[in-house]
């Protein structure tokens, strides 16, 4: 990872002009607008269903597959020997609950710093009309100068970057990009041909290659020391 010195010549020899954000795990807590969702969708699925333990190995299965996994619905179905045509109202009462947001910590203050002295923008896999609503639920939507909501062209094409450098109206090698996934995100910013910034809470470096990320973050208010330092140089 780069050195104080190092990020200083990234941001001050590259004249960089905007910084992008990943949204979900980065800006804001992923996991609890999905539990939150899914607690409402269970009493649905209990109560109006009549599928008793549906809640039970729900969880097992999310616990055991992960949060990415995409048929929680069905093993959970064939598990209590249930048919899979209640997979449709199950999903679909899911999509239609809504839960409040929770913002990473210090993430506004850094916006607030930051959207004084650079373009802002957020790249977000999923569809508009949720991802939109979810920013604006955050309180941070007037933050931004650009929203890419990529949904048909996902993360990590190279689409969704070249399209918020172009509403942004940056060049690739002006922007800095910031998320917590390697794969998804800092990868695809690479390509792009942005600079990016890992923000790495859980400080995990196994699968980190250097020509991948330029800087590392484990928080919001570590980004706000370095980028205090750029101020003062450039003053």
């Amino acid at each position: 990872m780069k050195t104080n010195t190092q990020i200083k010549k990234i941001f001050l020899k590259n004249n960089i002009k905007a910084i992008i954000f990943d949204f979900d795990d980065t800006l804001v807590d992923e996991m609890h607008w999905l539990e939150s969702r899914w607690k409402k969708t269970i009493i649905y699925a209990e109560k109006e269903l009549h599928l008793a333990k549906f809640g039970k190995y729900f969880w097992e299965i999310f616990k055991r597959k992960g949060s990415k996994y995409k048929y929680h619905v069905n093993d959970t179905l064939k598990k209590l020997n249930k048919s899979q045509e209640l997979i449709k109202p199950i999903v679909h009462d899911f999509s239609s609950q809504e839960t409040n947001e929770i913002l990473i910590k210090a993430s506004v203050r850094c916006l607030k710093f930051l959207k004084k002295r650079y373009k802002l923008g957020i790249i977000t896999n999923g569809r508009r009309k949720t991802q939109i609503k979810r920013i604006k639920k955050a309180r941070i939507y007037d933050y931004f100068d650009a929203i890419v909501c990529a949904y048909e062209n996902p993360k990590p094409q190279k689409k969704p970057f070249d399209e918020c450098l172009k509403k942004l109206n940056v060049k690739a090698n002006e922007a800095i990009y910031i998320s917590h996934d390697i794969e998804m995100d800092i990868i695809g910013a690479k390509k792009a041909g942005m600079f990016t910034i890992y923000f790495n809470p859980k400080k995990d470096t196994c699968n980190i290659k250097p020509k991948e990320v330029d800087i590392m973050i484990k928080s919001f208010k570590e980004l706000n020391k370095k980028l205090k330092i750029i101020k003062e140089d450039k003053e």
